[in-house]
């Protein structure tokens, strides 16, 4: 696996096979086989956390949610109207965001969902135990008191900091199985970067890096600059090749400096 990504990093950089191979991971945005590896695992994990004991690992049905065809004012109406009929003593609870997206509300009487598993479960009790329990759809932002103060309470409840005792939800942990190998490859990098590379204080990120997006002949010269792997004086020097041309054809001596490779760059494109 080593040799393949590998030989793909050389295909999506334009640069010598002599580039350090730890250079080639930060500019193609790729991480080492074994960090990848690892983040196919954590993922994996992470998914096998979701499921069911008894769970396919190969979800096949087609799950969609209700379409909302009525506009927010007329819901909003529609809501107040229901509110005046139901019963003195019947028990209205206003939850922010629960139907917010893919029908997650519907899960308080169903399979909980992923995230906030344990309110959903304890919704379930509660419901369980008092009997008819009825699900409202109500929209955001239409001045309807208990929906506009569940949406205030839900806002400072996560800006309040979080439990020492608290139980991470499935969400959280696939926020991690996320997140993590993007630390991993930072931390790798800060260790393994070449020293040519530790003055210009680059980090190391997992997605497509910007410098891929400019005109491959630039970017050959910039990563020779940044690795001192390409046509320069020093570099054929140390590797006693003894039939470079060792100066630049305004008879300066060739250089890994940025105006030396401006220079000739403009040269070749012009």
């Amino acid at each position: 696996m080593d040799k393949s990504l590998n030989t793909a990093m050389r295909a999506i950089l334009p640069v010598w096979k002599t580039t350090p191979l730890s250079a080639r991971h930060r500019e193609a945005g790729i991480p080492p086989v074994s960090h990848l590896l690892q983040a196919c695992r954590t993922r994996f994990a992470a998914r096998l956390k979701s499921s069911t004991k008894r769970t396919r690992l190969r979800f096949a049905s087609d799950q969609r949610g209700p379409l909302q065809t009525a506009p927010k004012e007329e819901s909003a109406a529609n809501f107040g109207e229901w509110l005046q009929s139901v019963a003195p003593r019947t028990a209205i609870v206003y939850s922010d965001g629960s139907l917010s997206r893919r029908s997650r509300g519907v899960r308080l009487c169903g399979m909980p969902s992923d995230s906030s598993q344990k309110e959903f479960l304890e919704f379930q009790a509660l419901a369980a135990e008092h009997g008819a329990t009825e699900i409202r759809w109500i929209p955001g932002h239409t001045n309807i008191p208990g929906n506009e103060q569940a949406d205030a309470l839900a806002k400072a409840g996560t800006s309040q900091p979080e439990p020492a005792d608290a139980l991470p939800t499935l969400a959280y942990l696939r926020k991690v199985a996320r997140q993590r190998p993007k630390d991993a490859f930072k931390a790798w990098w800060e260790v393994s970067a070449p020293q040519q590379y530790r003055v210009l204080d680059l980090d190391a990120t997992t997605g497509c890096p910007p410098e891929l997006t400019i005109p491959r002949p630039l970017l050959h010269h910039l990563l020779a600059a940044r690795t001192h792997h390409g046509d320069f004086a020093d570099y054929h020097e140390r590797l006693n090749h003894d039939d470079a041309r060792l100066t630049c054809s305004c008879g300066r001596r060739k250089n890994q400096s940025i105006s030396s490779i401006a220079g000739r760059s403009r040269r070749d494109i012009g």
